[in-house]
C-alpha cells in the first residue's frame, strides 16, 4: 500500500479534497520495486550499494489527478532479470481497485566499491 504524505509539496486543494498529479503513481511503483528488491527473499543492500530507476516504458496514466487522501495498491511483477538490470511490470490501483497507472520500469543495481 502507498499513501501520499500529508506534507507532500505536490498536494493541492483543501486537506479533505487534496489531489496530486497522477504521475506520482510511477514513484509509488518504483518504491514498491525497491522494497521488493530489499526484501528478505532478495539480498538486502549493503553499505555502498545503490539501486537506481533507469527506465520507464509503456506508461499509461488513466487519470490526471489522484485523491491525495486515498491508499494505493502497487502491484509489481519481475519480467526480466539480467543483473545488474531488472525490468518490472507495474499497476497502481486506488482503494476502489481502479487502475490509475500501469507500465514497465527498469532498475539498475550498483554494488558500489
Amino acid at each position: 500500500m502507498a499513501r501520499v504524505p500529508t506534507n507532500s509539496p505536490f498536494r493541492s486543494g483543501p486537506d479533505e479534497s487534496a489531489s496530486v498529479p497522477a504521475i506520482l503513481a510511477i514513484e509509488m511503483a518504483a518504491q514498491a520495486a525497491s522494497a521488493w528488491e530489499s526484501s528478505p527473499e532478495d539480498a538486502a543492500p549493503e553499505a555502498g550499494e545503490r539501486r537506481y530507476l533507469v527506465g520507464l516504458r509503456s506508461i499509461q496514466l488513466h487519470t490526471t489527478q489522484l485523491n491525495a487522501n486515498d491508499e494505493f495498491l502497487c502491484r509489481i511483477k519481475l519480467l526480466t532479470l539480467a543483473l545488474p538490470l531488472r525490468i518490472y511490470s507495474f499497476e497502481v490501483a486506488d482503494s476502489a481497485g481502479v487502475c490509475v497507472a500501469s507500465g514497465e520500469l527498469s532498475t539498475f543495481f550498483d554494488p558500489g566499491s
